[in-house]
């Protein structure tokens, strides 16, 4: 998942879900691919951005969501998988027991871009590292690494590259042997730290990164990368950049500051002429699980910050954990209304590819629209014939493929449009 005010959003409300379903005993929060979340969806926050009501949801119910509902829905144990750098690491942190990968670094990295820190991150930082390492920390966004993290009791555990979902499910298991009754209990003794520390701070906190970005607005100062405060939509950039260096890893200084503003993109423009690379372009493709037997994986019950998919060793020991949670995944692959600026497949290739790969991740039906050759959604019968055959030609895939005629097609009446996909 790319970070957007959208995935603000949803974050707070996947996690009421999972609360509310008494199936899920133990929650693992983990990430796809070899890092934790590190794009920004430059879209994603134009919805979220309109004043006075949109921007007031955003900052003050769903920031403060965002973190609350991790603490005081879930009253299941919960573990944080980091599997490598990146940011926004709330919902990792905030699980009672924490692992990451040894190639991990973080930071909370509001001030270089002219934002109040108050979104939780922190705040966290200073319940875990100690007021004044955790006020400096924040206030200059000097990078911590994974070998920091844990001398100052921000995570668990740090693990070799690659072991990070192996472990987990290696504690979960564990804490499966006890009573479910009792490993429940545990868990909200685990929480309650954390619950005195949000009914104190958290909506202080939230309010304040509120405020501030307001009285940017009214000056006239939010914008692009030499405003008073960066508009979120230039994050990723300079995350990819951040994550690639070790430049913020050293004390800062004022240069250093002022190069957080220019450095992440040159070195971006750089990689666009292809003299460098970026291991974390949002294009490249995440290498899926390895199949195994349909029944080995109903569906991991695992909150990523990606995608809900099958995932690792938990496939093998998924029904000793979880017998009874059975459920279906259907992957919509492009949509028929989806704006431009998005990475979505769009061709019958394209969308063959993803169908697949969604498969192999544990999706058990495929959701198909089709696309004109200018992108714009449109119905198209040989396109439709194109991707279904496609498809079967993976002989080991039994995905069930949804031919859909809605969407863009409203305006065409109900028989004509379902004849575009049945024909």
């Amino acid at each position: 998942m790319q970070h957007s005010g959208m995935s603000h959003r949803a974050i707070g409300q996947l996690v009421r879900v999972l609360s509310l379903d008494f199936k899920n005993e133990i929650i693992i929060f983990t990430h796809i691919g070899d890092s934790w979340m590190t794009e920004s969806d430059p879209n994603g926050w134009e919805t979220y951005s309109e004043l006075p009501t949109q921007r007031f949801q955003h900052q003050y119910f769903d920031d403060t969501n965002l973190i609350k509902n991790m603490i005081f829905d879930l009253d299941v144990p919960t573990i944080g998988a980091i599997p490598g750098p990146g940011f926004h690491w709330d919902s990792a942190m905030l699980s009672d027991v924490t692992i990451c990968s040894d190639d991990t670094w973080m930071e909370v990295p509001h001030a270089h871009g002219g934002l109040v820190p108050g979104d939780g991150m922190g705040l966290m930082a200073q319940h875990f590292l100690g007021t004044k390492r955790g006020n400096y920390y924040m206030m200059t966004t000097r990078q911590f690494t994974a070998q920091q993290m844990l001398d100052w009791g921000m995570v668990s555990e740090v693990v070799p590259k690659d072991k990070v979902m192996e472990r987990a499910w290696e504690i979960a298991r564990l804490w499966k042997t006890m009573p479910y009754e009792n490993r429940t209990i545990m868990s909200n003794l685990a929480k309650r730290p954390l619950k005195k520390l949000l009914v104190d701070d958290l909506k202080l906190h939230t309010v304040s990164e509120q405020y501030g970005s307001l009285l940017r607005i009214a000056a006239g100062e939010m914008g692009d990368t030499h405003a008073g405060q960066q508009d979120e939509k230039y994050i990723s950039q300079t995350n990819d950049w951040r994550y690639c260096h070790d430049w913020m890893q050293q004390p800062p200084t004022r240069e250093s500051w002022a190069g957080f503003r220019t450095k992440p993109f040159e070195w971006f423009k750089e990689v666009e002429a292809g003299k460098e690379v970026n291991p974390f372009d949002p294009n490249k493709k995440v290498s899926p699980i390895a199949r195994r037997r349909r029944t080995d994986f109903p569906f991991l019950c695992t909150a990523d910050r990606r995608q809900c998919a099958a995932s690792g060793p938990g496939q093998t020991y998924f029904k000793e954990l979880f017998p009874m949670a059975k459920t279906i995944i259907t992957a919509a692959l492009t949509g028929a209304v989806t704006p431009a600026g998005y990475h979505i497949p769009e061709t019958p290739e394209q969308i063959v590819q993803a169908a697949y790969e969604c498969w192999q991740l544990g999706a058990a039906v495929v959701h198909i629209h089709t696309r004109a050759a200018d992108g714009k959604g449109a119905m198209n019968t040989q396109a439709f014939r194109e991707i279904v055959e496609g498809i079967r030609a993976h002989k080991d895939c039994d995905v069930i493929i949804n031919c859909t005629s809605s969407g863009a097609s409203r305006s065409i009446p109900p028989p004509t449009r379902s004849a575009f996909c049945t024909t």
